[in-house]
């Protein structure tokens, strides 16, 4: 049990895992959609993705160009309607998905 002062280990791939999420909030707060973020879920690095409004699934793919990925999704929702639940797939940078649910 950890004590009062005491350092925390990130254990076996932490440091990884803490870049991408490190990665991923600064590029939601960047976008300017940390408000709208409902939860982000970096269980599988290969497969960062997170909810918008509690509408969209939003999947960046891995924690990389994660600016690009989210200017994308920016752009693909001037095109969508906010009130259909759907899936936005920009884990490519050159092109975005719109998979309706």
């Amino acid at each position: 049990m950890p004590s009062v002062g005491s350092p925390i280990s990130l254990g076996e791939g932490g440091t990884v895992r803490l870049g991408y999420l490190k990665n991923t909030l600064a590029g939601i707060r960047r976008a300017g959609i940390n408000g709208e973020v409902y939860w982000l879920d970096l269980t599988n690095l290969s497969n960062v993705h997170f909810s918008y409004k509690g509408i969209f699934t939003v999947t960046l793919g891995k924690g990389d160009d994660v600016q690009d990925k989210l200017w994308l999704f920016i752009k693909m929702l001037e095109l969508y309607p906010e009130e259909i639940p759907a899936r936005f797939d920009v884990s490519e940078i050159t092109v975005g998905h719109y998979i309706p649910e």
